[in-house]
C-alpha cells in the first residue's frame, strides 16, 4: 500500500469507530502496514469489524490479511503450507505466524 491507501484504509475505519486520520496518524501506520496490498487490508479491516468490538490496531489487519489470503488458496496450496512449516509440520493449516505463504 502506498500512504494514500493506507489514509483510505484508516478513513474506513473512521466510519465505524470514529477515528480521527490525520497525516500524522497515517506516518505511523504507513510503516507497519505498507508492504500490504490495498484490497486483502481492506478485506481484514472488514473481518476485524464483523467480529469484534476491539479498536482497530495494524496488529489486526496484519493478522487478517493473512486469513484472507489462506482463506483464497485452493485447499491443495494449503495443505502443501502446511506440511512445509517448519514449526508445524503435519498440522492441519499453516500458522499464521510462519511464513508458509
Amino acid at each position: 500500500m502506498n500512504k494514500t491507501e493506507v489514509a483510505k484504509l484508516l478513513t474506513v475505519a473512521s466510519g465505524v469507530d470514529n477515528r480521527k486520520v490525520t497525516p500524522e496518524v497515517v506516518e505511523v501506520w504507513f510503516p507497519i502496514l505498507g508492504y500490504l496490498d490495498f484490497e486483502p487490508s481492506l478485506e481484514a479491516l472488514k473481518l476485524h469489524f464483523a467480529e469484534t468490538t476491539d479498536w482497530l490496531l495494524p496488529a489486526h489487519i496484519i493478522r487478517n490479511v493473512a486469513r484472507v489470503k489462506r482463506d483464497r488458496l485452493p485447499l491443495n496450496a494449503i495443505e502443501a503450507a502446511a506440511r512445509e512449516c517448519p514449526m508445524h509440520a503435519g498440522y492441519p493449516l499453516p500458522c499464521l505466524r510462519c511464513e508458509a505463504f
